[in-house]
């Protein structure tokens, strides 16, 4: 959710000259560039540090929070530092939360198991509800309150599958 929300609105709200920062294309594109070499880069890092160290309960919760961070600070206006300090924020929850959550799915059941291709089905099904819900409340909330708003959903969403994802823990053995 986080990642197509931000994606879909990114180069839009840095153009923008009213609520934005008007960049000018060329700025916004580059902008957009490293954000998303970053969105897929630190995942090695966060993935490596829930092997050997944190695990993946852990590094799922921690990029979940920074995820909500980072959200949350994309919903304060007007200020450029906050505004990057809230990408790093990004940057950080994702790297921490989108290796782990794949990997911890893959070790729910044991090799072989029927249930493990129902698991990745249910994941990947929520992963596809979110690419769809992310851009159509995103663009709702942009056009009837603004950018920022729209940007603090993802922390609203993040909020709400961290809850799920803890209060379903007594449900799933120890991987």
């Amino acid at each position: 959710y986080s990642f197509y929300t931000v994606n879909g609105m990114l180069v839009l709200y840095v153009t923008n000259a009213v609520q934005g920062f008007g960049f000018t294309n060329g700025q916004a594109a580059t902008l957009s560039s490293w954000y998303q070499a970053a969105i897929y880069l630190t995942p090695l890092v966060g993935g490596f540090l829930a092997d050997r160290y944190i695990g993946y309960r852990r590094a799922i919760t921690i990029g979940g929070i920074f995820f909500m961070a980072g959200h949350a600070l994309l919903a304060v206006p007007d200020s450029l530092p906050i505004f990057y300090l809230a990408l790093t924020c990004l940057f950080v929850g994702n790297g921490f939360f989108k290796p782990n959550v794949s990997s911890m799915v893959g070790n729910l059941y044991p090799e072989g198991s029927h249930l493990k291709d129902k698991a990745y089905l249910v994941f990947y099904m929520g992963i596809n509800i979110g690419a769809f819900l992310a851009p159509v409340v995103a663009e709702y909330m942009r056009t009837h309150f603004g950018f920022h708003p729209a940007f603090f959903m993802g922390a609203v969403g993040m909020m709400l599958s961290l809850a799920i994802f803890w209060s379903n823990q007594k449900y799933v053995r120890r991987a």
